[in-house]
């Protein structure tokens, strides 16, 4: 199989020719490895993935170089992108989020910003991925208030199993290989 960095440099070279200059697409392309026990994991200009490794309760930000689809012809955009390859053990948490999250203001102009969202992912690792999800949801819808949103809000949150055999899909309440707990901000958040 094809690496994440090689896959997202490939969608880039056709990005950049099908679409007009100033188009972009942020996005991350990551493979959970179960039997070698890591997330292989390529960034075209998206937020980083928030992981807590349970083992010494540390929260990292998962950010590898790279630029958005369409900024750069082929050449610039896969001398830039970095490929990283990240161990996880069991109850490790991973977060994948949109910048809706941290860009979501109240009514007073003020961002939810990084710090309050990691409070939130904080707040919730004792939980299932979906209560994560949920806490994290309803936190921003909290402190938005009735602030009309003008970007999208999507997450994902994945879990490793206790036994370290599989991810945790908390929305669905079941674990499967290589599940998703996903939400976006279509869905009703009230």
């Amino acid at each position: 199989s094809e690496s994440t960095s090689f896959v997202l440099s490939q969608l880039n070279r056709l990005f950049y020719q099908n679409v007009r200059r100033g188009v972009f697409i942020s996005m991350i392309y990551g493979i959970f490895d179960l039997e070698a026990q890591e997330l292989v994991l390529a960034r075209a200009g998206h937020n980083p993935v928030l992981m807590r490794q349970t083992s010494d309760q540390t929260l990292q930000n998962i950010n590898p170089r790279g630029l958005a689809l369409g900024m750069e012809k082929g050449d610039a955009f896969e001398r830039l992108i970095q490929e990283v390859h990240i161990p996880f053990k069991p109850n490790d948490v991973f977060v994948f989020y949109t910048d809706g999250f941290t860009e979501a203001m109240n009514q007073h102009k003020e961002e939810f910003g990084e710090h309050r969202f990691e409070a939130a992912f904080t707040k919730g690792l004792n939980g299932s991925a979906e209560d994560l999800m949920n806490g994290i949801f309803n936190d921003v819808h909290q402190f938005v208030g009735k602030t009309p949103q003008s970007d999208d809000m999507t997450i994902i949150v994945i879990k490793v199993r206790a036994d370290g055999q599989g991810l945790t899909l908390g929305n669905l309440g079941r674990e499967l290989l290589n599940p998703i707990a996903y939400r976006s901000s279509s869905d009703n958040i009230s």
